[in-house]
């Protein structure tokens, strides 16, 4: 089917019944192959290392992945969700922060109350402890095997 290079209609048009049935079902599975080879080369072209077996620094530098297929939703925390803060503990000292004298001069106030408290919370420094182990052994020659 060499010839089929060059169909124009006029050349249709002297052919058979039988003669262009063949032309058809030759192009239908030239049409075929070259689908599954455009198929074939398609998934070559779109191997990267997360979906073939290809080492990761086989794929390329300028190709970014998605960043829609790891977004999960919004960052944060999510509504109705139930905070946890923390417990005051009991302290080993107290400081109470007094207010600074106003801007007219007085600087004594009656009735002060708290109502905020910080709680700072200082971890003792950590002390190395090192122990030295050592093997003994008696002055005894090792007995021959």
């Amino acid at each position: 089917m060499a010839e089929l290079s060059e169909i124009t209609r006029e050349a249709l048009d002297g052919l058979s019944k039988e003669r262009l049935i063949d032309i058809i079902l030759f192009q239908a599975e030239q049409l075929a192959s070259l689908k599954k080879r455009t198929e074939d080369l398609e998934t070559r072209l779109n191997a990267n290392s997360s979906n073939s077996n290809r080492p990761p620094s086989s794929d390329s530098p300028f190709k970014k992945p998605d960043k829609e297929a790891g977004k999960k939703g919004k960052a944060g925390v999510k509504k109705g969700h139930k905070g946890h803060r923390q417990q005051m503990l009991e302290p080993t000292k107290t400081e109470p922060v007094v207010p600074m004298r106003c801007p007219c001069g007085c600087g004594t106030y009656d009735e002060l109350s708290p109502f905020y408290t910080h709680q700072h919370i200082e971890l003792p420094e950590i002390e190395m402890e090192i122990t030295h182990s050592f093997c003994t052994r008696d002055g005894a020659p090792v007995a021959a095997r």
